[in-house]
């Protein structure tokens, strides 16, 4: 007696099929995934490209910040020996040449041993050469003090106390003053 197949039950070959079918997509699915991960992986490079290179620039505007900052105060040193310097020219041309001669003879002649190294070369030079700041320069200049000579004098005279009839020195700057003047002549009038 023949069996008839019974109803609703699947031949192998349409189980084929349909397995076929469910892995082709399921292959799909996971190319669709796997191109996914790809797009992912590029954002990642790019990110952590990116985040190398920003280290890296942060590190070299580190570094051009530090060189800027040392120019910025280089700068400023020069205007301050600018300004110093044009304030003790202003002081020398505003009283007119009468008056701006007299200022030698108000100075010792130069002693190498009174004065130290150089002193007949450097004594007339103007206290800007000094490099001091500028309120000291535009106190001393105030005092008719406009040379490094007429400085040293006044200094080798009253060593404790030449400053007192100076407006605007204090012993503080007195004593920056005096140690940078002692170094200039120490040095032969090299700053």
């Amino acid at each position: 007696m023949k069996t008839k197949p019974q109803r609703g039950t699947v031949s192998p070959t349409d189980e084929t099929i349909r397995l076929s079918e469910e892995l082709a997509q399921v292959r799909e699915e996971l190319a669709t995934v796997n191109r996914f991960l790809e797009k992912i992986h590029v954002f990642s490079v790019v990110m952590s490209d990116a985040k190398a290179t920003l280290k890296e620039l942060k590190e070299e505007e580190r570094e051009v910040a530090d060189h800027l900052s040392e120019i910025r105060d280089r700068i400023k040193s020069l205007k301050d020996s600018i300004s110093s310097t044009s304030d003790g020219m202003i002081a020398l041309i505003e009283p007119g040449p009468v008056k701006f001669m007299p200022l030698f003879d108000r100075m010792e002649k130069a002693s190498p041993q009174k004065h130290g190294t150089n002193a007949v070369k450097w004594r007339e030079l103007p206290l800007s050469a000094l490099r001091l700041s500028p309120t000291s320069t535009s106190a001393l200049y105030e005092a008719e003090i406009l040379f490094i000579g007429q400085l040293q004098d006044k200094v080798l005279a009253d060593p404790e106390g030449w400053w007192k009839d100076v407006p605007g020195i204090t012993a503080p700057i007195a004593a920056a003053i005096a140690d940078k003047l002692t170094d200039f002549s120490k040095k032969g009038g090299d700053v």
